[in-house]
């Protein structure tokens, strides 16, 4: 069998993000912290309300160190801002409304969306995502909810919802030595980048970049070779393999339109335990399954061949050019 390890490794060296680029987000998330913390009690007084005290934690993928350069899409960087107060005090579109016009006229484009604020760049392909929270402090059961709902959103879309991001990271990274969270950290970037290359960047056709990670972590085990260097190819296989398995496919008649009927739930591990795929239809998570299918095949091959140019040149196949070869 012959040994990728090397050239795994220099694929994550390719797609994960480097200095000049973490620099860039770090400097566009520092510029939108100074613009809510220097206008916002002044929107608060406008409308005779009192700003309560508020903080900003960074969030998602750049939090979790697996961030991962895009393919077709913009760079991003999520950052949650907490504010300590009863959720019972305020609407959170109204909360949302207000931190919106903070940020009005920093960019051109400032949007309201329904789970946080974007805060798009004309110049740059990177956005910032402000995700709007009650801290938990003021709460009855002490958790922090999320505003949801934008502008003329209807009632059933909009809300406080439970939603706590530092106890996600602590349930998907608190438990790993540190060869482990190296070798979970560089699947969990093989897989987003798998995702970037084969499903349309629009929509929810592509699986999210949070469901490839919890699912990386309820599957993952630490792979190494017999001289203890990790084993990447092997930890990655099987992640994929447990994923698949994930999956119930019921065979339909020859004559349904579209055959086998695919279902999977990736269940987020912390409150509110929600299904991360329940927004694909049921297409797209169809295509999710063929398409893990095709992942699997390709690791499998590249893990029983003999040459490291062939198992590199199948490899390719599945994660694009920037996975390297002998020649590389």
């Amino acid at each position: 069998m012959a040994n990728v390890q090397a050239y795994f490794e220099k694929f994550v060296s390719r797609i994960r993000l480097n200095l000049e680029e973490n620099q860039m987000l770090r400097g566009k998330r520092d510029f939108v912290i100074r613009r809510i913390e220097s206008r916002l009690p002044g929107i608060f007084r406008s409308e005779d309300l009192v700003c309560p005290p508020f903080w900003f934690r960074n969030q998602g993928s750049y939090q979790m160190g697996t961030g991962t350069l895009p393919v077709g899409r913009d760079f991003d960087i999520d950052l949650g801002l907490y504010f300590e107060m009863d959720p019972d005090d305020i609407l959170p579109v109204d909360m949302k409304r207000l931190v919106h016009g903070a940020l009005k006229g920093y960019t051109k484009e400032v949007l309201i969306r329904r789970p946080c604020i974007t805060v798009k760049y004309q110049t740059l392909p990177c956005h910032v995502d402000i995700a709007v929270y009650c801290d938990g402090s003021m709460s009855r059961d002490g958790l922090p909810r999320l505003a949801m709902g934008k502008n003329r959103s209807g009632e059933e879309f909009c809300g406080w919802e439970v939603s706590d991001a530092m106890a996600l990271n602590s349930e998907i990274f608190g438990s790993y030595a540190e060869d482990e969270l190296r070798q979970f950290r560089r699947i969990v970037r093989y897989l987003k980048r798998w995702k970037d290359v084969s499903f349309a960047a629009e929509g929810n056709a592509a699986p999210r970049g949070i469901a490839l990670t919890v699912a990386s972590h309820e599957y993952f085990t630490f792979r190494c070779f017999r001289d203890g260097t990790p084993d990447d190819l092997d930890a990655l296989t099987e992640v994929v393999q447990g994923m698949l398995n994930s999956f119930t496919v019921r065979p339909l008649r020859w004559w349904v339109l579209g055959g086998d009927s695919h279902t999977v739930t990736i269940t987020l591990p912390v409150e509110p335990h929600t299904d991360l795929c329940e927004r694909m239809s049921a297409l797209q998570v169809k295509n999710f399954y063929e398409e893990l299918k095709r992942l699997l095949d390709a690791l499998e091959i590249a893990g029983r061949g003999r040459s490291a140019a062939k198992a590199c040149s199948v490899l390719q196949g599945v994660f694009g050019g920037d996975f390297p070869g002998p020649a590389a």
